[in-house]
């Protein structure tokens, strides 16, 4: 499994990509790197690409030990962080749904699940943008 993350500055947004087996342990470190990259900043826009994900692991409990972990880091006062989970699979729609579900009630996190990259770059407020081209220009 691999999971890796830009920080794209200059839109206040991260994209994070799950490719194979998507496990949390991978999940875990590559969160804790973006929490500690100089370039983290409260309230940051999210686009979760799970496109290339094959395989997910179903362990619930680290699930939701993993989700939990990431809410706290989301709570910034007069702050709320957008999540995209790009899921155009079915595997990845699993995964995105047992992500969305964790996040039920977290007033600082607005998440959503989109098969259309179209459709998530407008609800990050990057109407008309395509994530690869953002990739492109960012170096």
């Amino acid at each position: 499994m691999a999971v890796s993350y830009r920080i794209l500055a200059e839109h206040a947004l991260v994209y994070v990509r799950y490719e194979g087996m998507a496990g949390l342990a991978g999940g875990f470190r590559t969160f804790d790197a973006y929490l500690r990259d100089p370039l983290c900043r409260p309230g940051q826009k999210q686009f979760i690409d799970l496109s290339a994900v094959t395989e997910i692991e179903r362990d619930f409990q680290k699930l939701m030990a993993f989700q939990a972990f990431k809410a706290l880091q989301f709570v910034a006062p007069g702050q709320q962080t957008l999540l995209v989970y790009f899921a155009p699979t079915e595997i990845s729609q699993i995964m995105a749904n047992l992500s969305l579900r964790s996040w039920a009630g977290f007033d600082h996190v607005a998440a959503r699940m989109m098969e259309d990259e179209a459709a998530a770059m407008e609800f990050l407020g990057l109407r008309g943008k395509r994530i690869s081209e953002l990739l492109a220009q960012s170096g």
